[in-house]
């Protein structure tokens, strides 16, 4: 089953800016809630954090890279479990990352990370080819 909340639980003012669906990440049911929730949106940005095999994550890159915005991002959480986990080496989201890098599409693995920067997606961060639209800049308000 399937359950989609609004972020606002933890910040008020994310609750208009990040929607949380949860679900099985590969399941037709939730991909189609994710496609329906982005579906007209200029600035679409991914973060793929489940099943941590390279399998997995290798068709989660298949189904959700379709749906980053040009000049925006997908990233792959925890690359570093094949470096120190002994149960992943090889065939974790490092590995999978990898194998997204090899491909010839139009993402581009992000290797300049600020200089003090601590991050568990290291060789995971892919940028898509291509400009953001301009930000529609608002007045902040209270709600």
């Amino acid at each position: 089953m399937n359950e989609t909340k609004k972020a606002g639980k933890w910040h008020p003012s994310l609750s208009q800016k990040i929607q949380f669906i949860k679900g099985d990440s590969v399941g037709d049911e939730t991909l189609k809630q994710v496609r329906e929730a982005v579906e007209g949106k200029s600035r679409v940005l991914v973060l793929l954090d489940s099943l941590h095999t390279r399998e997995h994550v290798i068709k989660e890159l298949e189904l959700y890279s379709p749906l980053v915005s040009p000049g925006s991002y997908i990233f792959v959480n925890d690359t570093h479990h094949d470096r120190f986990s002994d149960a992943h080496k090889g065939e974790g989201p490092l590995a999978a990352a990898q194998h997204f890098a090899a491909l010839d599409n139009d993402f581009e693995l992000v290797t300049e990370l600020p200089k003090h920067s601590m991050s568990a997606m290291h060789d995971g961060i892919f940028r898509r080819k291509g400009e953001l639209p301009p930000i529609e800049i608002r007045p902040a308000t209270d709600d």
